[in-house]
């Protein structure tokens, strides 16, 4: 059966339009989220620091300086909220360097 190569065009256009769409909404929800924990987990990391730099310290601040254990024990508390941020911030790149709507073909017409 023959098939009409302008519904072909259309269809494909149509699909490669939503194909970005989706795509772009993917990525702005992967980066939203990453953000959100990211978020709750420097709360938490500012609750665990607040904590071990009372147990290991004293409330001495400059003689937790010169021991390098305490200072990665107080550390290690934001190493997941750093990890999730540079997540986020690599899905933002790539949602902004889409660009859906640059060069997308035209959404399809709803009749």
């Amino acid at each position: 059966m023959w098939k009409d190569p302008i519904k072909e065009a259309k269809a494909s256009s149509a699909s490669a339009w939503g194909k970005n769409r989706l795509l772009a909404r993917n990525l702005l929800m992967k980066s939203r989220l990453y953000r959100m924990f990211a978020l709750f987990f420097a709360v938490m990391g500012v609750v665990i620091f607040i904590s071990l730099f009372l147990s290991h310290t004293d409330g001495n601040f400059i003689n937790a300086l010169r021991d390098p254990t305490t200072i990665v024990v107080i550390l290690v508390p934001f190493l997941p909220a750093v990890v999730l941020s540079l997540l986020a911030q690599r899905t933002e790149k790539q949602f902004a360097a889409l660009k859906p709507y640059d060069n997308a073909p035209e959404p399809p017409d709803k009749k």
